[in-house]
Formats: C-alpha cells, structure tokens, sequence
C-alpha cells in the first residue's frame, strides 16, 4: 500500500390370584417332589466343589513384575471355586490381566469377560508391583467366589538373591558435551550498524535487546528476542528546501532453531514482526511541517555470534524486512516535488555485544 505524505501542505405392570383348599394327599407329594429337588441340588453342589470351574486367562506384565505364576499362587490361595488355565478355548469365563509401570507407580488392569458376555473391567495403582498383581489376584477371585476375601493371602515369596550391579563405564572428557543437557538462558545486549532503505541514504542505527532462549544438545533450541530501535538521517537537501526523517520501532523475533558452527560459534535464523513509528519534517520552505506515521513491517534476520571471556558474547545482525504500508514524502508547491518514497525492500546490518545468564 503506497501512501503519500505532505511535509509542506498535508494531502490524508400386578396378578391377583385366589386361594384355593389343598388336599391332603397333593400336599404329600409336593413335599416328596421338595425333598427330591433340595437333594439334588446339594448333591450338585457338592460335585461343583469337587469339580474346580478352569477360567481361561492372559496375563502380561513387564520385566520387573512377578511372573503369571505368582498370579496363580494368590488367586488359588483365595479360592478354590476356580483354576486359571492358559490357552483354554471353551470356558465361560475368561481374564485378561496387564500391568503396565508408570513414573512412582505401578498400574494393573483387569478385564473380566463373564457368562452370557458380561464384560467388566477394574484398574487398581499402587506403589510396588507385587502389591498391584495380589489385589488384581484378589479382584479376580472375587469375580468367581463372593467368599474369597476370607481366604488367607498368600505368603510372601523368599527375597530374591541380590544380583551384582554393573558399574557404570566411565565417560570420556570427549563424550560430554554430546551428553543430553537443557537449560533456559537470558541474555541481553546493544548493537549498531547501518539502516539501508528507510531513509535517503544509508543512517546509522542503534538497538537493544533482551533474549530468553532454550539451550539443547540438539539443533532445536528455540529462541526469542525483543529488541528496541531507533534511527535518525542527516538534512536531506531537495530543492527548494530540506528534510530529515526519524525512526524508532520494537521487534520480536522468534527463531525455531539453532546451529553451531564450531566451538563457541553459532548461526541463528529468525523470523520477525516489528512496528514503530517513521517521521519526517522539512525545512526550508514557507510553510515547514512534520508529519509522523505508524510503521509495521514483517521480515526475516540471520545472526552469527561468538561466546568469549565466560557469559559475554559478540554477534553480527543482519535483516531484510518488507514495510506493510509505504509512505512517499513530498513537498507540495506550485508543483509537487517527491523528498523520499520508502522502498518495498530495505535491510540493516549491526555488531554488538551482549552478555547472558546462566
């Protein structure tokens, strides 16, 4: 967008039954028929009992847990109503068990697929393993025998024979600087350079900044900086008269990455917003005036910079931008005479120092 600036003159459901007498003989028999059914069920049960139910069932768990047979041991210490068979195909009760391990915790889980489908599901967390596989075996016998939780628990198992601990190898003075690391660092500093393209002719230019940046042993160490400039050009002479510009603006620039170059050296690319204020003025002329105007551009910057001498730092700058707006400044006379029209392009390139913590 081309905007034009005057630094002269301004151009802007119950059933109900009855009761009937029975008789004595049908009551006889009724009795018979009772006594029969009653023993027959108790004679069931007792085969039921002799006959322990086989539950197919999948337990998986990680190196550090208790293996399955553990798992047996508890469930059989709680009851004796079942038995946990691998592989089995046909039975009408099935569990799944896994254990999985957590930061500070151990998780189990338990999948219960019952008679008719009936399929539930229970999770249980505790600190040790062996903890979490004794309350999923206690779950599980549950499932099967109401009565199970007055079963005794299992006894503890003896403690395993201590394993030797390897050593560690030894890391060499070479090998620690690939070793992972991460730390935030801030930094802050001045720079000065040269400003092409805003003014008439080249301006010196002036910044600071301060940087917050997260440092890896991987190139992705991304950073952030805002930074705060200001410029100002000598007296433009354009006849009949003179004109002077000034600018100031703050930029944040974000930078995704990072890579090092050598051994205190590293080259950043950043990506950047920056907004401000550009103003002119003139002289010379019957009627002088000064006129200011909001300035957004977008670009990009590259920075190359060298640690030295602890937390201190040097680096070179350099930026292209592209204003959003551009402005021409004009005198308006008898007839208009143009002092400067702002480039779609313009850059700038600085040295500085800085320093940064830790």
């Amino acid at each position: 967008m081309r905007r034009t600036i005057a630094l002269f003159a301004d151009d802007r459901s119950g059933v109900l039954g009855e009761r009937v007498p029975v008789r004595k003989r049908a009551t006889i028999l009724v009795g018979a028929i009772s006594v029969f059914t009653a023993s027959a069920l108790f004679a069931r049960r007792s085969v039921a009992q002799a006959a322990p139910e086989a539950i197919a069932w999948t337990y998986r768990a990680p190196p550090e847990c208790p293996p399955a047979e553990i798992f047996e041991q508890e469930f059989a210490s709680r009851t004796k109503r079942a038995e946990l068979v691998t592989g089995l195909a046909n039975g009408t009760r099935s569990f799944v068990v896994t254990l999985s391990s957590e930061p500070g915790r151990t998780v189990g889980r338990i999948e219960i697929d019952g008679p008719a489908g009936a399929v539930s599901k229970r999770v249980v967390a505790g600190h040790t393993c062996r903890g979490v596989v004794s309350a999923l075996a206690f779950v599980a016998a549950l499932a099967v025998d109401p009565l199970a939780a007055e079963a005794p628990p299992s006894p503890e198992p003896d403690a395993p024979t201590a394993q030797p601990v390897p050593q560690p190898l030894p890391v060499k003075a070479s090998d620690k600087g690939r070793m992972s690391t991460s730390r935030t660092v801030i930094a802050s500093g001045l720079e000065g350079g040269t400003l092409v393209g805003l003014f008439p002719n080249p301006a010196p230019s002036v910044s600071t900044f301060v940087e917050a940046r997260r440092e890896r042993s991987s190139a992705l160490s991304p950073s952030a900086r805002l930074s705060l400039s200001a410029s100002m050009s000598s007296s433009v002479s354009v006849s009949p008269g003179s004109a002077s510009f000034r600018w100031m603006a703050a930029a944040l620039d974000g930078c995704p990455f990072e890579l090092r170059l050598a051994r205190g050296w590293r080259a950043t690319p950043c990506a950047f917003a920056e907004a401000g204020i550009l103003a002119g003025s003139g002289a010379g002329v019957a009627t002088p005036e000064a006129e200011s105007r909001r300035w957004f551009a977008l670009g990009g910057a590259a920075r190359l910079s060298w640690n030295f001498f602890g937390a201190f730092f040097a680096e070179a700058h350099g930026r292209i931008e592209a204003p959003l707006a551009r402005d021409t400044f004009v005198f308006v006379l008898p007839e208009r005479v143009v002092v400067h029209a702002v480039p779609a392009v313009l850059g700038s390139f600085e040295l500085g120092l800085g320093v940064h913590w830790p």
